[in-house]
């Protein structure tokens, strides 16, 4: 009987851990490599001239901060764990416009999807 309640007191244990943890791969650099908006055509960032290295760079706060084509930006994400999901609480980018316009029309794209 002992065995059994630790056994269930184990797995209880262990699946509730593993359940609401994130996976440590969150928090690290993303580079942006395709951009794809609902049903539409995808923007491949290699296409783009000039060239472009957009990333992102979540930390384990759920802080985060990157670079779109022209413009910096930083802000907060929060998870739902109800939903599963992540929401963006603030957002902050530079306001520089861009000399390009395929880099201004890539970050009206870019930027509302962070």
């Amino acid at each position: 009987m002992k065995n059994r309640l630790l056994l269930v007191v184990y797995l209880l244990v262990s699946v509730s851990a593993h359940c609401f943890a994130q996976d440590p791969n969150l928090f690290r650099t993303w580079h942006l490599y395709e951009l794809a908006i609902d049903l539409g055509p995808s923007t491949y960032v290699n296409t783009i001239q000039p060239p472009i290295n957009p990333y992102l760079i979540i930390n384990s706060d759920l802080s985060f901060e990157g670079f779109g084509a022209c413009n910096a930006f930083m802000g907060q994400y929060v998870y739902d764990a109800t939903e599963e999901t992540f929401m963006t609480t603030s957002f902050d980018a530079t306001l520089s416009l861009c000399d390009d316009p395929e880099h201004e029309a890539f970050e009206l794209m870019f930027f509302p999807y962070i």
